[in-house]
C-alpha cells in the first residue's frame, strides 16, 4: 500500500509507537523531576501527595507545552497547511498529536495518583482534548486526512 493512502496499518503501529514513547519519556521525566526536587527543595518530602502531584503536573505540562506547539508550527509550514488546510496529510502533525495523547495520558495518571484539587475538571478537560486526535490518529483511517 502506498504510504501517502490515508489508512494504512503502519501508519497506526507509528503513531501508536509515539504515544507509548511518549508515555516511557515522561514517566523516566518525572521520575528525575521528583528525584531532583528532593535533593534541591527540602520541603517537597513533607508536601502532602496532592502537592507533589501539582508540582509534577505543572513540570510536565511546562515540557509538553514547549514541545508541541513548536512542532505543530514546524508541520504546518513543512506540510504547507497554510495554502489548503482542507485538502492535505501531514505525518509530521501526526507525530505531535501522538506526542500530546502520550502527554494526556501520562498527566492523567498523575492526576488520578495525586487527587490534587478540582482532579475531576482537570481529568474531562484531559479526556475531552485527547478526543480529536485520537480520532485522527487511530481512528479507521489511520492517520490525518481528508
Amino acid at each position: 500500500m502506498p504510504q501517502d493512502v490515508p489508512f494504512s496499518m503502519r501508519r497506526t503501529v507509528i503513531n501508536v509507537m509515539v504515544i507509548v514513547s511518549t508515555i516511557t519519556f515522561l514517566g523516566i521525566f518525572n521520575e528525575c523531576m521528583k528525584r531532583w526536587l528532593s535533593r534541591r527543595i527540602p520541603v517537597y518530602k513533607q508536601l502532602s501527595t496532592a502537592k507533589k502531584g501539582m508540582m509534577q503536573a505543572v513540570f510536565v505540562s511546562s515540557l509538553h507545552a514547549l514541545v508541541v506547539p513548536t512542532g505543530l508550527l514546524y508541520s504546518m509550514a513543512a506540510c504547507h497547511l497554510w495554502d489548503d488546510i482542507f485538502n492535505n496529510t501531514c505525518r509530521q502533525a501526526e507525530i505531535f498529536f501522538g506526542i500530546s495523547i502520550g502527554y494526556f495520558l501520562f498527566d492523567a495518571g498523575i492526576l488520578l495518583c495525586a487527587r490534587y484539587p478540582l482532579w475531576q475538571i482537570f481529568l474531562l478537560h484531559h479526556t475531552v482534548a485527547l478526543t480529536p486526535y485520537a480520532i485522527n490518529n487511530l481512528g479507521h483511517h489511520g492517520g490525518f486526512s481528508t
